[in-house]
């Protein structure tokens, strides 16, 4: 919403771009964003907010073929799948020679008085050093916005929120990929060098609770050590971390969920 002044962004529909296999080839599922976007705008109907323009923004590696009708022949191969292993370097070898780009080059320079002219490869990295040590030279040091010592400007609560939710990541590995967030419901000083953390993750269902504890509580557990740990090493002090697991539906769907999770401002 633009009210002439300020943008205010809110988010309707957050969805997953994940590869699968599909006859032993890593594809992108087309179909299941294409429904993705229309669910989508089928919120925005029913929200009752009257849509001006739709804009899509996106970068692409892949691509799909069309028949002569506009249809879809079959779903994108993913960049990660091996039949793309090789490819990059088989396209740039047959658009042009070493020579050739040279030879361009040179013709651009005469063009405009660059301070410096240097040809890269970021496919094999070549001359990406030379590029940041020119960038360094030309290039004025700016204001010092922080501190020495100051690593981030998010308070603490998040980051501890953010280290159990990465452990869990670890830990679960693709099992529960986005459908897990973490809130820190308390942190408070026990004591004189002790902290006290009730962190409570939540899951979208009751499988994924199941995933989250493990067999005899064992994922939790693993996961409460790691976080533990780094907590520590970031608060400079001793941590008692206390993780429950609960399920809230469709949590990743819901606006007072999100904004209840931190991950949205009304």
């Amino acid at each position: 919403v633009f009210d002439g002044e300020k943008i205010e962004l809110s988010e309707i529909h957050r969805f997953s771009n994940d590869p699968v296999e599909l006859n032993g080839r890593f594809v992108w599922d087309l179909p299941r964003l294409f429904y993705d976007v229309k669910q989508a705008l089928v919120k925005v109907a029913n929200q009752g907010i009257k849509l001006d323009a739709i804009g899509i923004d996106t970068w692409g590696v892949d691509f799909g073929l069309l028949d002569k009708n506009g249809n879809l022949v079959g779903v994108p191969i993913n960049y990660r799948d091996h039949m793309t292993d090789g490819m990059m370097e088989k396209a740039f070898s047959q658009v042009m020679s070493k020579e050739e780009i040279l030879k361009k080059i040179t013709e651009y320079a005469e063009l405009y008085p660059f301070a410096q002219v240097i040809p890269i490869s970021a496919l094999k990295g070549d001359n990406v050093d030379a590029v940041v040590d020119e960038l360094r030279k030309i290039l004025p040091e700016g204001p010092k916005y922080f501190p020495d010592d100051m690593i981030t400007d998010q308070p603490e609560r998040l980051l501890v929120a953010e280290i159990v939710r990465e452990k869990l990541f670890r830990c679960t590995r693709d099992e529960v990929p986005h459908a897990i967030a973490a809130y820190v419901e308390e942190m408070t000083q026990r004591g004189k060098n002790k902290v006290y953390i009730r962190v409570t993750v939540y899951v979208e269902r009751d499988s994924q609770k199941r995933i989250v504890i493990g067999k005899n509580g064992a994922v939790l557990k693993e996961v409460g050590n790691l976080a533990r740990q780094e907590i520590e090493n970031l608060l400079g002090s001793s941590v008692y971390l206390d993780i429950w697991v609960k399920v809230k539906r469709d949590w990743r769907n819901k606006s007072g969920a999100l904004s209840e999770l931190g991950y949205k401002n009304e």
